[in-house]
C-alpha cells in the first residue's frame, strides 16, 4: 500500500466517529438516500482534500440540511393551510 494511500486510511479512521454522527444525523432528518448522499460526500472529500477539506464539507453539509429543514417546514405550513382551505370548501 502507498504512502498516501495510508494517509488517507488514516484520515478516514481518525474521523470516523464524526462521519457516524454526520450520518446518523442526516439519516434521522431526512432517510436513507440523504444519508447515502452525504456519506458518498463525506468519503469523497476525506480520500480527495482530508481533514481541512472534510471540515469544509462538513459546513457545507450542515448548512444545506438546515436549508432543507426550512424549505420542508415552509412545505408542512402550506400543506396545513391548503387542508384548512378545503375543510373551509366542504
Amino acid at each position: 500500500m502507498s504512502s498516501k494511500n495510508l494517509d488517507r486510511n488514516d484520515c478516514l479512521n481518525s474521523h470516523a466517529e464524526e462521519i457516524e454522527q454526520l450520518l446518523a444525523s442526516v439519516m434521522d432528518r431526512h432517510g436513507c438516500e440523504s444519508a447515502e448522499a452525504a456519506e458518498a460526500l463525506a468519503c469523497a472529500v476525506l480520500v480527495r482534500g482530508g481533514a481541512r477539506r472534510y471540515r469544509v464539507a462538513q459546513r457545507w453539509i450542515a448548512d444545506a440540511l438546515e436549508e432543507l429543514a426550512s424549505v420542508e417546514e415552509e412545505l408542512l405550513e402550506r400543506e396545513a393551510i391548503e387542508d384548512l382551505a378545503l375543510r373551509e370548501i366542504d
